[in-house]
């Protein structure tokens, strides 16, 4: 429970790349507390299903994972190549 007050406070957003998977009939964590979670983070990327407690494994779902983690590592590749391309 301290989790879920600690991310409803906006002074502790977290600047970390972040995936919600929310299942609209999770029986173990309600959406107002995946909700609160994800409104932690300041880049939260969402995705939903009509499952419960679990993680989605079709093949839609796993083409926007693999989105979600290609887009992360271009975003590294880029941050990478600006600080090569510096001289200190």
């Amino acid at each position: 429970m301290l989790l879920f007050r600690l991310a409803s406070c906006a002074c502790l957003l977290l600047d970390v790349p972040s995936l919600h998977i929310l299942g609209r009939s999770d029986a173990d964590v309600s959406p107002l507390e995946s909700d609160t979670l994800r409104r932690a983070f300041l880049a939260a990327h969402l995705e939903t299903h009509e499952g419960g407690h679990l993680v989605p494994n079709n093949a839609d779902f796993c083409r926007r994972y693999k989105a979600f983690f290609a887009t992360l590592m271009e975003k590294q590749q880029q941050q990478q190549s600006d600080i090569g391309s510096h001289k200190f």
